[in-house]
C-alpha cells in the first residue's frame, strides 16, 4: 500500500466518523436544546403570569424561579422590570389650559433594585396597572452552541439558544 493510499484511506475513515457520530451528535444537541428552550419559556410565563394575577412577587417565588431555570446545570443570567404607575391627578400642567390635570407616569425599577427589595422586605406589591418584566437567558454555552460554532464559524459569545422572556400587567392590587 503506497503513502497515497494510506491518506486516502484516511480521509475516508475520518468522513466516515463524522458522519456517523458528528450529525447525530448535532442533532441530539439542538433537540435537548429545543427541549429546554420549551421548559424555560413555559416555567418564565407561569411565574410571570403568577405575578401579574397575585399582584405580589415573593422571595420564595424568586429563589424558586433561580433553582428551576437553573436546574439543567447551564447558568442563566435573569434581567427583571417592574413599571410602577406614578398617579399624581392632582398634578397641574404647563399647558395653557390651567385647569387640565397631568397625566399618569410610570417609573422603572430594575434587576438590582428589585433583588435588595425581596431581600430587604421579602415580597415587591404590585398596584393594579403596575408592570412585571422577565427575561432569562443562559450564559454559558450548550453542546449544541459550541457545535455550531465549530461547524458554522461562528465567534463562541455571538450566539445564545437558551432565552425566554415574559411580560404582564397586575391585574389586582397586591396585598400581603
Amino acid at each position: 500500500m503506497s503513502m497515497g493510499d494510506a491518506f486516502g484511506t484516511a480521509l475516508v475513515y475520518l468522513a466516515t466518523a463524522i458522519i456517523m457520530f458528528g450529525g447525530p451528535l448535532y442533532i441530539l444537541s439542538a433537540n435537548n436544546d429545543d427541549m429546554s428552550q420549551t421548559a424555560l419559556q413555559v416555567e418564565v410565563a407561569e411565574h410571570a403570569d403568577n405575578v401579574g394575577k397575585t399582584g405580589i412577587l415573593t422571595e420564595d417565588d424568586y429563589a424558586s424561579l433561580v433553582q428551576t431555570v437553573s436546574a439543567d446545570g447551564t447558568a442563566k443570567e435573569i434581567e427583571m422590570q417592574i413599571g410602577r404607575v406614578d398617579e399624581n391627578p392632582s398634578k397641574k400642567t404647563t399647558q395653557t389650559n390651567y385647569t387640565k390635570y397631568g397625566e399618569n407616569a410610570m417609573y422603572y425599577i430594575y434587576t438590582n433594585d428589585i433583588v435588595n427589595m425581596l431581600k430587604q422586605d421579602g415580597a415587591v406589591i404590585f398596584n393594579q396597572g403596575d408592570t412585571y418584566s422577565i427575561s432569562v437567558k443562559n450564559k454559558t454555552q450548550t453542546l449544541n452552541n459550541m457545535l455550531t460554532n465549530i461547524f458554522y464559524s461562528v465567534p463562541p459569545g455571538a450566539t445564545y439558544t437558551l432565552a425566554a422572556q415574559a411580560s404582564v400587567t397586575s391585574t389586582v392590587n397586591g396585598d400581603l
